[in-house]
């Protein structure tokens, strides 16, 4: 696939896949094809390939509808910011078909150059725009998508974003009716309340290391069904192990027509905890201050499955380096907002 995801409009990239839809990672043969490619040496194919064109927007349409079978679905008004990305290309055909919820869409038109704002519905002012149309339409939510549509972030009828942990941990308890004791997959990034959910309902929780390839790994390999990460990603077992935030917006769909509730009352149990968001530092020495970190802090309840976690009994951070620049991002959360301000003044 050539994308650059979320990225500016300069960037370009390439995302490589295996049969089935599995991932190429730093540990499962990227790194080999970047060296074949700086070597830019290439062997002529023994046998040609060949090139199919096919149109699978039906195909794909009818399996997003499939997730809602049989579901009554509420009348809903729905704001969706499409980023000018390539969400805008399915989204219409799909909600043709979906006859008591009215859309409003905004920047529905692909356009490679984004001309309205970047297209990573992470940085919250990108959506200004979508928050301004959800007020003027007094819609029951918004949605907004990135540049190539495998991320998603909701918005409350308020027009609060909702983290991407609580819808996480909403999307585990719907998978644990379908899979009871079914291990369920967060970053270490995410929330306690993730862990606890997934806890309470039965589930087995299970911490990744941060990026698509080790998530997707996970549900090939550890028998995860469910994953999500910070980044609104969000993995499942039943499309094809792979992440769509399409197909996530089909499954949010659902639990707010079978809950018969709007989506800041689905989320506001999680609500338990007070957390920093990510922040980032540009050290000289990455790796030496996350050792000096494991000392200082090793009264805690230590783990290295991404970078250094430590946990205590009210609060817990979660450090790591950034593959591509000279970063250090630190997450922490806190029982209460006063001790969250106090430790990471600390830290």
């Amino acid at each position: 696939m050539v994308t650059a995801s979320h990225n500016p409009a300069k960037y370009n990239g390439l995302k490589f896949t295996l049969k089935q839809a599995r991932p190429v990672g730093e540990e499962t043969g990227l790194e080999e094809i970047k060296l074949l490619a700086l070597r830019a040496k290439f062997k002529a194919a023994a046998k040609k390939g060949t090139l199919k064109k096919k149109s699978l927007f039906k195909k794909y349409v009818n399996f997003m509808l499939r997730q809602i079978k049989n579901i009554e679905m509420p009348d809903l008004k729905i704001a969706i910011d499409s980023g000018n990305g390539m969400a805008g290309l399915i989204l219409p055909h799909l909600f043709k078909r979906m006859k008591r919820i009215k859309i409003f869409p905004l920047y529905f038109k692909v356009d490679c150059g984004f001309p309205n704002h970047e297209a990573n519905p992470l940085k919250e002012d990108t959506l200004n725009d979508l928050k301004n149309l959800m007020r003027k339409k007094k819609v029951d939510m918004g949605v907004a998508f990135d540049g190539d549509g495998d991320r998603v972030v909701f918005l409350t009828a308020e027009g609060r974003p909702a983290r991407a942990d609580f819808i996480t941990a909403l999307l585990a308890g719907e998978y644990l009716k379908k899979y009871p004791k079914a291990k369920i997959a967060f970053g270490v990034n995410s929330s306690r309340v993730v862990r606890e959910a997934i806890a309470e309902k039965g589930g087995r929780p299970f911490v990744s290391r941060i990026g698509h390839s080790f998530f997707k790994e996970h549900l090939w390999k550890e028998g995860v069904v469910f994953g999500g990460e910070l980044s609104g990603h969000y993995y499942f077992r039943d499309f094809f192990n792979a992440d769509s935030g399409i197909f996530t917006m089909m499954k949010v769909l659902k639990i707010v027509a079978q809950e018969k509730k709007p989506l800041s009352e689905l989320i506001k149990p999680f609500e338990r905890y007070f957390a920093s968001g990510e922040i980032n530092f540009e050290v000289k020495d990455k790796f030496g201050i996350i050792k000096n970190l494991e000392k200082k802090f090793s009264d805690g309840r230590v783990s290295k499955v991404d970078g250094l976690s430590v946990e205590y009994k009210d609060w817990w951070f979660n450090v790591r380096s950034s593959n591509t620049e000279p970063l250090l991002r630190l997450n922490l959360e806190a029982k209460t907002k006063k001790m969250l301000e106090e430790k990471k003044k600390m830290l």
